[in-house]
């Protein structure tokens, strides 16, 4: 203590500069974000896809369309006033919208992704083979021109089937849209649902029920709940 003194003595008697008073009504000073990747960053290094607004986080770096092309998605009585990807207000049905939609989002896709498409009834149709794909602008364009070729919905609804080729495929995440009902390639709506739980390697499946009602809505919100995935009504 008796060291200290003097020492203490010393410094009171230094003429040190002292900042300048800060008035109390001035605003705070503003925060400065440390650099991508430091600590406190934000650790996403993924941005989220989107689909009929919602957000989607890609697991593992992957996203996967599945969208029901069935005859009951080109129904005349399902025609409804939708937003075209370029922005122009438009009519359809069903499969005009899904098809609308699905573009749009593709289109948002980040570079650091990989996605994969297929398009079903009893059976499947998958761009470039069905295989998960490097996103990049050309093979964005390249998916965009394949899903507007996509012209037809026609036959009967085989989701499960469906859902599980997204799965072998190495999809961990997976954007389910379907206006329902599933009538082939399993034994009944608990076959589906069924066959899509057992062979989910751990994969997050969010449902799109596009008009989708009574037992085929809960269906939907059935595989959705089933992966901890999401379920949205689409009009």
């Amino acid at each position: 203590m008796k060291l200290l003194l003097p020492l203490l003595a010393l410094l009171c008697g230094l003429d040190l500069p002292l900042p300048p008073p800060r008035s109390p009504f001035a605003p705070p000073e503003p925060l400065v974000a440390p650099p991508e990747g430091e600590e406190g960053g934000d650790p996403r290094d993924t941005p989220l896809a989107l689909f009929y607004g919602e957000e989607i986080e890609p697991e593992q770096d992957t996203i996967y369309f599945v969208l029901d092309r069935s005859g009951s998605m080109q129904s005349y009585k399902t025609e409804g006033a939708y937003v075209d990807p370029d922005g122009s207000p438009a009519r359809g049905n069903r499969w005009e919208r899904a098809k609308a939609e699905a573009i749009r989002s593709v289109r948002g896709l980040a570079d650091n992704l990989r996605f994969g498409i297929l398009t079903y009834d009893c059976g499947v149709v998958g761009w470039r083979g069905g295989e998960l794909q490097e996103s990049s602008a050309s093979a964005r364009a390249d998916a965009e021109g394949w899903i507007r070729k996509q012209l037809w919905a026609t036959g009967a609804t085989g989701t499960g089937p469906a859902t599980v080729s997204a799965f072998a495929a190495g999809a961990r995440t997976v954007v389910l849209l379907t206006d329902g009902e599933p009538n082939c390639g399993a034994d009944g709506v608990a076959g589906h649902r069924s066959m899509i739980a057992s062979s989910n390697p751990g994969a997050v499946v969010h449902v799109f029920g596009i008009q989708a009602n009574g037992p085929w809505r809960a269906f939907c919100q059935g595989v959705a709940s089933d992966s901890g995935g999401r379920y949205v009504d689409v009009p």
